[in-house]
Order: structure tokens, then C-alpha cells, then sequence
């Protein structure tokens, strides 16, 4: 017959076993989780293709033929858009190694200027050679800041002839999308302002109910 202190033990066991049960189940729980997280993500189909890197001749030069003609002979594909104006690449690292190519490696370098486009639409950044040997990449007031650097730099007459022809047209680039937004802005204000002047006067308190007395 058990005595009072052997249903305590029984309990006291009890409780130790139960609760080395819950202990092992949440050990055994975090390591599964960690088994899960080590596994790598399994694809649920075909991964899709990167995205193409595409740049735009904003006025294709006396180069363009030429710079085409290397380029379909490496990537075996024409230019694209209805100008054919458009050069697609695999990746960023394909477009600036060819680019990088036409300015420093041919000779004489190829002159040109290109500019980016993101799901179609050109955005401020471009790669610019204007037949000095350097190529120049970024948006077009960082382009205009790299040439002038680069011409403060350079000593050879020719090299510096090419760069203050660079000069030239990307400052007249600049000052032309600079005009461009200073004229949006001011039709902005304008209109704005014939939108005030046409909406009529909401009327005071004092003049819905009369006078005060």
C-alpha cells in the first residue's frame, strides 16, 4: 500500500517526464526549422530570362555604321526600334564592355552617345564618346563635369580638340533639357494660376445670413 509520500514522488515524476516531453518536442520542432531554412528554394517553374540592357543613339554619328556593323557580329542580332537606333544586350556588364570597346580600343575611337532605357522609356543616364580614347558614363550633367575634368587634364592637341567638341554638344544638351524644364514648369504655374482666377469666390458666413447687427 502507497503512502502519501510515494504519490507525491509518482507526481513529482510525472511532471519531470512531461515536462522533458515538451522540452524535447521544441527542440526537436527548432531543428526542423532550421533543416528548412539551410534547404534551398525549390523553383516552381522555369526561371525567367534577365532582363535585357538596351541604349538608345541619341543622334546616331559618322561611327553608327560601324559601331552597328561590331555589334551584329557579336550578338549576331540587328538593331531594334523603328529608327533602329536600339542596342540590346544580355546585361548591364555586356553593354558597358562593348561601349568601353568602341571608345578606348578602335581606332581611331568611335564617337557616340547613348542613352538608357528602362522598361522602354530613356531615363538620365548615358555612356558618351567623343573620340578622345575615355569613355564617359552617367547622367548628362555628370557627363558634362567628367568631359570638362577630363579637358582641364589633358595635354595632347588633338585629344583636347576632341574633347572641347564633346564639351560642346553635351553643355547644348544640358542647356536644351534645362530650357525644356523651366518652360514645363512655368506652363505648370500658369495653368494653376487660371485655375484660381476661375474659380468664383466661396461666400463668407456674413454674406449667406446678412449682416450682423
Amino acid at each position: 500500500m502507497s503512502t502519501p509520500e510515494d504519490e507525491v514522488r509518482k507526481k513529482m515524476k510525472s511532471i519531470a517526464e512531461e515536462a522533458a516531453e515538451v522540452a524535447r518536442k521544441k527542440q526537436q520542432a527548432l531543428e526542423e526549422e532550421a533543416q528548412k531554412a539551410k534547404k534551398p528554394i525549390q523553383d516552381d517553374g522555369p526561371k525567367k530570362p534577365a532582363p535585357e540592357t538596351a541604349f538608345k543613339a541619341e543622334k546616331p554619328s559618322s561611327d553608327w555604321e560601324k559601331i552597328v556593323e561590331d555589334f551584329k557580329k557579336k550578338y549576331n542580332k540587328e538593331p531594334e526600334g523603328p529608327a533602329k537606333n536600339i542596342l540590346s544586350f544580355p546585361s548591364e556588364k555586356d553593354a558597358m564592355a562593348f561601349f568601353e570597346s568602341q571608345a578606348t580600343e578602335k581606332q581611331p575611337p568611335r564617337e557616340f552617345l547613348m542613352q538608357k532605357l528602362e522598361n522602354g522609356k530613356p531615363v538620365d543616364d548615358h555612356v558618351f564618346s567623343c573620340g578622345s580614347g575615355q569613355l564617359f558614363r552617367g547622367g548628362l550633367k555628370d557627363i558634362q563635369t567628367q568631359v570638362a575634368k577630363a579637358l582641364e587634364a589633358e595635354k595632347d592637341p588633338q585629344k583636347r580638340a576632341k574633347l572641347e567638341s564633346g564639351k560642346e554638344l553635351i553643355d547644348q544638351r544640358v542647356a536644351a533639357i534645362e530650357k525644356s524644364t523651366d518652360m514645363r514648369a512655368k506652363m505648370g504655374s500658369m495653368k494653376e494660376q487660371a485655375k484660381i482666377e476661375q474659380t468664383p469666390p466661396q461666400p463668407t458666413d456674413t454674406e449667406e445670413h446678412g449682416h450682423k447687427l
